[in-house]
């Protein structure tokens, strides 16, 4: 992958997201000789953002990406004050709201919902019933996406997994005379 600093950050964030395990290598070509990131791509703001930004989606071990990370959040930091409208606000809102804890909410949230899962403990008690509590997370986390809607996302994520439960229920226990008073209650 070659081009632009921008450009190839998106890239590597695209495929990482639809589950690629992209190496952080592609990066190399913006290093100079002594393995630091070129300094003419201070120049290049939307790079510097576009890297910054997803810089954030590093995983364990990705020295590269630390530093990335390192290197455009120093820059932003220093040329935000220096910047026109709406750069300025673009690179400023970035850096005040990064990628990173916006991961770790989701994370966390998933971990709060994961934990009432397993209390209910539906693994053993419906071993025929299938596990997509991280599916519907995911799911609502797309309809829902802002930190405003974590408790909506909370809600309607467990709502649905109850649901794909009573599913699964009525698929492998439901006689036709069940199944037909069933499906009579809920178009009521």
């Amino acid at each position: 992958m070659e081009g632009d600093i921008y450009n190839v950050a998106l890239q590597f964030q695209l495929l990482t997201q639809a589950g690629y395990n992209i190496s952080c290598g592609m990066f190399n070509e913006f290093k100079d000789e002594k393995g630091n990131f070129k300094k003419a791509l201070m120049s290049d703001i939307r790079g510097m953002l576009g890297l910054y930004k997803y810089a954030h989606l590093k995983v364990h071990g990705e020295d590269m990406l630390d530093e990335a990370l390192t290197f455009t959040a120093t820059h932003l930091t220093y040329m935000v004050e220096h910047l026109e409208y709406p750069l300025a606000d673009l690179v400023a809102h970035a850096l005040n709201r990064p990628l990173r804890k916006i991961k770790s909410l989701h994370k966390e949230e998933l971990s709060n919902i994961s934990r009432w899962w397993k209390e209910l403990d539906f693994t053993t008690k419906l071993p025929f019933a299938r596990d997509r509590l991280v599916k519907c997370y995911f799911w609502m986390l797309g309809v829902c996406f802002g930190p405003q809607y974590v408790q909506g996302r909370r809600f309607i994520t467990k709502v649905i997994a109850m649901i794909s439960i009573l599913d699964d229920i009525y698929e492998a226990y439901g006689t036709i005379e069940e199944l037909n008073l069933f499906i009579e209650a809920i178009e009521r």
